[in-house]
């Protein structure tokens, strides 16, 4: 179970061949009342082009998307990573490398190399708090509502908001952060929602936590460019069952994540064609 003591690392995404063929994701966008996104991401995909401070940045090119998101929804909430130093994610991004601290404010020079900026954490941390801070001092639509979370806390363009559901939280990463967002978002009266992601991990959790957060439907826009496709998490969880749906983050762990060694010379599809044997 490892690559010569360290852990062999399989292919997440594999997972998805074998979920999918039980509800095929479609190309079409499907209609929402709200959404959820992985800031992380989002500031990954929108690389700072012909601007020069972060307050150019802000307003040519991250603002533009949000407004865009926001036009398709009546509440989007954007959900950020925390950074904790005594973690075992910490281990995986020392692995990946780190880059100079830099300062972040809006006259501050946006760096050129943006995704070497981002391989450091306090870089990150400090984006996006002032991404936050700029989100929930902008015009927003009327009737819609902004939410952003920073650090522990929440942010939001309405005053009357209750984020008593959402913070403090303590949660580290967005995976699990944006599940709570949809839950939260459901008991403010929204039960179509969309959660936007490229990683294998928020599925599972999606598929594995869709009957507690009690939507009508819940969607996931995975994937990038012609990969890009929106998974039907109710569909999947429906087809897969309840007790398959609540063991599928065990099933996941066991054949191999970050943090777990997958069976050397077995993927992902061997696993799920004998987990498929036993009823």
């Amino acid at each position: 179970m490892s690559d010569a003591g360290q852990l062999h690392f399989g292919c997440k995404s594999d997972l998805l061949s074998c979920l999918e063929p039980l509800q095929p994701s479609i190309d079409s966008e499907p209609q929402v009342d709200a959404a959820v996104l992985d800031g992380a991401v989002i500031v990954s995909m929108l690389k700072p082009v012909n601007v020069k401070t972060f307050e150019e940045y802000v307003g040519s090119v991250f603002m533009p998307y949000i407004y865009s998101q926001m036009s398709k929804v009546h509440r989007l909430d954007v959900v950020w990573d925390c950074y904790q130093q005594a973690s075992v994610k910490g281990l995986m991004r020392v692995k990946r490398g780190c880059a100079a601290r830099q300062q972040v404010h809006s006259s501050a020079p946006v760096p050129r190399n943006w995704q070497e900026f981002l391989r450091n954490d306090e870089n990150k941390t400090a984006l996006f708090c002032y991404l936050a801070d700029q989100m929930c001092i902008k015009p927003i639509p009327n009737g819609k509502v902004l939410v952003s979370t920073c650090g522990e806390m929440v942010k939001s363009t309405q005053c009357s908001f209750d984020a008593s559901n959402l913070q403090p939280c303590t949660h580290e990463e967005a995976d699990t952060r944006m599940l709570l967002h949809a839950a939260d978002i459901v008991r403010a009266g929204f039960d179509k929602v969309v959660v936007r992601t490229v990683d294998t991990d928020v599925v599972v959790l999606a598929i594995a936590f869709h009957d507690k957060i009690k939507c009508t439907e819940l969607w996931i826009a995975f994937g990038t460019g012609r990969h890009f496709r929106h998974i039907s998490i109710h569909d999947l969880a429906s087809a897969l069952g309840p007790q398959r749906s609540c063991g599928l983050p065990v099933f996941h762990s066991l054949s191999g994540c970050d943090t777990v060694s997958a069976f050397v010379g077995r993927g992902r599809k061997t696993c799920w064609d004998t987990w498929n044997k036993y009823s």
